[in-house]
């Protein structure tokens, strides 16, 4: 990932896990994007630090046969100090400002699953399932305003609770291709993102949206 990292490996300490390895790492947010490939160009910059934690589970061969393996584990923690995020509010954040991020992942042969937060209001889970080019997206929900997310079991993208504002017209230009601003656009516009969105029921302190400044706002939609 472009950065340097410590990695200590000790006893995992937890039943169905064999080793616990600890990392502690500096990384530069266009090294994330490309390895992970991530529809993320040019709305991320600066570098930060982290730290995380693989549970490397107990091996089929070392389990009895009738104890199903655990997943692979994955905690990552930053307080993104110096990465900014160039996107509208709620996830416009200056390189200057520390903000907490936290993710836990568990994979295993049938699919990854996510969830984390960016500071204490914007609180997300996502699944994601082997697919032709690696994991695809399946099903992602995401909290705002310090609600809890719930798995969406239909599948789709949904979006809920309380944000001071929100700019339709500038988050629809982010997954939407058009001529202009090509090189901006061109990174969510093709994630398919648009296309995975089923639902949203927020609550908008100031609603903008076709360039009208409409104030407070109910917004429910499905798809």
């Amino acid at each position: 990932l472009d950065g340097p990292i410590t990695a200590r490996v000790s006893p995992a300490g937890t039943p169905g896990y064999r080793s616990r390895i600890s990392v502690d790492g500096e990384v530069a947010a266009g090294a994330v994007v490309e390895a992970f490939g991530l529809p993320l160009e040019d709305l991320v910059g600066g570098q930060t630090r982290w730290r995380g934690t693989v549970l490397l589970p107990t091996t089929s061969a070392e389990a009895a046969a009738s104890v199903e393996p655990e997943p692979l584990r994955v905690n990552v923690t930053s307080n993104l100090s110096g990465l900014a995020l160039y996107l509208p509010e709620p996830f416009s954040k200056p390189a200057s400002e520390a903000t907490g991020l936290e993710l836990d992942l568990a994979l295993d042969a049938q699919r990854l699953d996510v969830q984390g937060n960016v500071g204490a209001t914007r609180r997300f889970v996502l699944t994601l399932v082997p697919g032709a080019e690696g994991f695809e997206l399946d099903s992602a929900a995401l909290a705002l305003g310090g609600e809890l997310p719930v798995a969406r079991a239909a599948g789709g993208l949904g979006v809920y609770g309380t944000v001071p504002m929100l700019d339709f017209d500038a988050w629809s230009s982010l997954v939407r291709p058009a001529a202009a601003n090509r090189r901006l656009r061109s990174g969510l516009a093709g994630s398919g993102l648009g296309e995975l969105f089923a639902e949203a029921a927020l609550e908008i302190g100031d609603f903008k949206v076709l360039g009208q400044q409409l104030g407070a706002a109910r917004l429910a939609v499905e798809r």
